[in-house]
């Protein structure tokens, strides 16, 4: 119990600073008159950053440490005597954190519609026959099984294994944009046993509604997954999509399944975990294992936002026809009213206008530039919701996520939304490589300029394929995209959470 020596015994007080990668950064801490800016984790080079600054100098009490155990803990009366630390980078984030935890449901209260799984251990899956190594393409979505490079935020189909696949580093990004309506990706393992095996192993679903707690097989209903093992410094940390009957995954995967009834509940947080504010979350915990426990934590805000947050969760993950009974069970006519939070070209009115119960290709957001647009709204509707100001949003984004700032300066997309270069390495084929786009950067509007790739991300085997890119570049400012959408949706629905 750490303790300072002019208040109450049984009381705690102390000072915490986080992300220290020097020493000298305690002293300039202390030292500091609080002027200037706040230093993120990391530098404008991609460094750990070592600057002291005031706020990084955050005082905890028993206030903080009660806040925490709602948070992350068991959020009972005492509970602030063992709860976990939450790691805050500097005392601007501690308001957010404290709405996060004063929200009166989480996703545990929710315990009797929602189980959860690893399904197959990696390694002792293999070993007991119940999946083996076999790098294919799928015929069907029985047994699809996932690994952890497939999925990133709200996106089932990020990545597919090379053909040779044996580290991390093999797999290709797909182009969203070409893929048909049912698209399987190349995966690494297949099923090993026979299918009455196969069935007896699989976890069960739990349904209260049933006499013996159980609704059929784990992989038979819609289910929301995350890669389990995350780095709290990467780009984005809590990495989450929803996967369809059929798919399975091995064990570098966590996730939960609803009761179909419960539909709508799994496209809320499918929403809300792409939203930075879930993120930045994760983060604080600390913990680079995001399993049964983390996620049973997350906040469940009961708001006039929640349409909009799931229509936008179902738009981003909902890519391929195995979604569609998902897209139609959780249809609402007032999907149709809503709309795009910011005026461009490239974000269209009948992206919504259009919209019916009836999921076909042109449904789901395929665009590099739509599906970011839809992710920067859903991070001010979970603020929004959460009742986090839009000064902590743009706190939260600059001084947590250092590297997701650092690729938004250095992305650029085409006039069709197309991106056509960027600092981040996991569009690959995709973009230009720099010295090729420096080279037509500011070309004029219209002008068209075409790359011919050798394609193995479809059945078939490689392919040449060619893509266009039309000018003008452009960059976007997430926190000017903030502004205009938090402008958007408070006239639209005013101060309501």
């Amino acid at each position: 119990m750490y303790r300072n020596p002019n208040t109450d015994y049984n009381l705690p007080r102390f000072d915490s600073i986080w992300n220290l990668y020097d020493p000298k950064t305690i002293d300039e801490c202390y030292a500091s008159d609080g002027s200037g800016a706040v230093p993120g984790v990391k530098n404008e080079l991609g460094e750990w950053n070592t600057r002291g600054h005031k706020s990084r100098v955050v005082s905890i009490s028993k206030d903080e440490l009660s806040m925490f155990s709602k948070l992350v803990g068991n959020g009972q009366e005492n509970g602030w005597k063992q709860t976990p630390m939450v790691g805050i980078h500097a005392i601007e984030l501690l308001s957010a954190l404290e709405r996060m935890a004063s929200s009166p449901e989480k996703l545990r209260n929710h315990s009797e519609g929602i189980t959860y799984s690893p399904m197959w251990d990696e390694t002792n899956s293999r070993k007991d026959g119940t999946i083996k190594d076999d790098i294919h393409f799928p015929t069907s979505t029985k047994a699809l099984i996932y690994s952890s490079p497939f999925i990133g935020v709200t996106n089932p189909l990020l990545q597919v294994a090379r053909q040779k696949c044996q580290t991390n580093r093999d797999y290709d990004p797909i182009d969203l944009t070409d893929i048909p309506a049912d698209y399987m990706p190349r995966v690494k393992y297949s099923q090993a046993c026979t299918d009455a095996e196969y069935e007896a192993r699989v976890q069960k679903m739990a349904d209260p509604n049933q006499e013996d707690g159980a609704a059929g097989r784990f992989d038979a209903v819609y289910r929301l997954c995350n890669r389990e093992y995350v780095g709290l410094s990467s780009e984005r940390t809590l990495q989450a999509s929803c996967v369809h009957p059929g798919v399975a995954w091995v064990n570098t995967i966590a996730g939960y399944g609803v009761h179909p009834e419960r539909y709508a509940l799994l496209a809320l947080m499918s929403g809300l975990e792409a939203a930075l504010p879930y993120d930045f979350f994760v983060r604080s915990a600390g913990k680079p294992h995001i399993n049964r426990s983390v996620l049973e934590s997350l906040p469940v805000p009961a708001s006039v936002l929640n349409p909009e947050i799931r229509l936008r969760g179902l738009l981003l993950n909902c890519l391929t026809k195995p979604y569609a009974n998902l897209w139609q069970s959780c249809w609402d006519e007032t999907y149709t009213s809503m709309s795009w939070a910011k005026d461009d070209p490239r974000l269209t009115a009948d992206t919504f206008t259009s919209l019916t119960d009836e999921w076909d290709w042109h449904t789901p957001l395929r665009t590099d530039y739509e599906r970011r647009q839809a992710l920067v709204e859903l991070d001010v509707l979970a603020s929004m919701a959460l009742g986090i100001t839009l000064d902590e949003l743009i706190d939260i984004y600059g001084l947590t996520f250092m590297v997701l700032n650092q690729y938004e300066a250095d992305t650029w997309y085409d006039a069709n939304g197309r991106v056509a270069f960027s600092s981040k390495k996991g569009y690959g084929k995709l973009t230009f490589d720099r010295p090729d786009f420096e080279r037509i950067k500011n070309a004029p509007a219209g002008k068209v300029f075409t790359r011919t790739i050798t394609d193995d991300t479809q059945p078939g085997g490689p392919r040449e394929r060619t893509i266009e890119y039309v000018a003008p570049f452009d960059k976007c400012n997430r926190v000017e995209d903030y502004k205009t959408a938090w402008k958007f949706f408070t006239q639209k629905y005013g101060d309501a959470k």
